[in-house]
């Protein structure tokens, strides 16, 4: 996984990440936060490394299946935008936040 996808994933977790069960929460912070590996993460659980594997395989589904449907993470992306061109910003942010 790229550096992008990675920084994506986090951002994902932490617009997401109450919204999943505390098991499958805490599995991808240690994967993608703390860059533990599916070996250490599946001692931490007493589960299979498949299990992890799984998990994480299925939470990935499901956040990017949330940001399809609640698109906050691209909101949030257009919001920093307008902030960095400052531009009649009250109104374009207001417009953003409507849609």
């Amino acid at each position: 996984m790229s550096l992008d996808q990675t920084i994506r994933v986090n951002k994902l977790i932490d617009l997401y990440g109450n919204l999943l069960t505390d098991k499958q929460r805490n599995i991808v912070k240690e994967y993608f936060c703390y860059n533990n590996s599916l070996s250490e993460i599946s001692e931490n659980y007493s589960i299979s490394r498949q299990a992890v594997n799984y998990t994480i395989k299925q939470v990935l589904c499901i956040l990017e299946d949330y940001e399809a449907k609640l698109k906050l993470l691209s909101k949030f992306a257009q919001v920093q935008k307008e902030l960095e061109n400052d531009t009649n910003l009250a109104k374009k942010i207001s417009d953003i936040l409507e849609e």
